[in-house]
């Protein structure tokens, strides 16, 4: 089966190296968060690594735990590390274009990079108490994944705003679903200094909601724009219909 397999893979030692390579190619990446050619090139790199995880830990309690636990988990501290570091790329350059292997890109690479780990982390997650308690425990981590839900959305190019919003609150929905302490963890983030504001129009009125009230305007959002998507796509199936 596909989950034995998994296991028989992570017993080689294929769990240990995914993770070994992703803290070695985050030690390379650029400390000032800038979009270049050799950063991005490295998010690219990270982000095959997460896929790989992705897919060991898919449906394996087992291997999720180990991941989790693996050398005094190393994995909570990279997967922050990297969630910190695109945030910070991406609000450091917004809207700049650059050209990475022959190809205008807009960000994609450190958009890839980034919903990477929030699809591994949706692996580690699922259904599983424990890994949900061990990601909520550490320091600041539920923060960088709300501002992802709560900010980014608002920056991203219709492209990318989709999948901040499905995998963001569904990572959300299994991290605060199982554990009631993750629950009191998020009520009590601050969002007061967050860079993020300075984007909004109502920048005061933002600053000022709690974070419960933020998560609600985002629900709100993200329903808003699924109903619109889901009537855009009804209109062009029955304009083909017609024609």
């Amino acid at each position: 089966s596909t989950q034995s397999t998994g296991e028989e893979i992570r017993v080689e030692g294929a769990i240990d190296q995914y993770i070994t390579n992703i803290g070695a190619i985050l030690n390379k990446l650029d400390k000032g968060n800038r979009l270049t050619n050799e950063n991005c090139q490295l998010f690219l790199k990270i982000e095959r690594n997460l896929q790989l995880i992705e897919n060991l830990t898919y449906m394996s309690s087992d291997n999720q735990n180990y991941t989790v636990n693996f050398k005094n988990k190393t994995i909570l501290r990279l997967l922050y590390k990297v969630l910190s570091a695109t945030l910070n790329v991406i609000h450091n350059n917004k809207g700049r274009k650059i050209k990475l292997l022959n190809r205008s890109k807009n960000l994609e690479s450190v958009y890839d990079c980034q919903f990477g780990v929030l699809r591994m982390m949706l692996n580690l997650t699922h259904g599983n108490e424990y890994t949900c308690k061990e990601i909520g425990k550490y320091d600041k981590m539920l923060m960088v994944i709300m501002e992802i839900v709560l900010f980014l959305p608002g920056v991203a190019d219709p492209k990318h705003t989709l999948d901040c919003y499905t995998l963001g609150l569904g990572l959300l929905i299994n991290l605060l679903g199982e554990v009631p302490e993750n629950r009191k963890l998020v009520t009590a983030c601050k969002f007061e200094e967050s860079p993020w504001f300075d984007a909004c129009e109502d920048e005061l009125e933002m600053r000022a909601k709690t974070c419960l009230d933020l998560l609600v305007d985002t629900f709100m959002r993200f329903h808003t724009r699924s109903k619109a998507l889901e009537k855009e796509t009804f209109s062009e199936a029955q304009s083909l219909c017609l024609r």
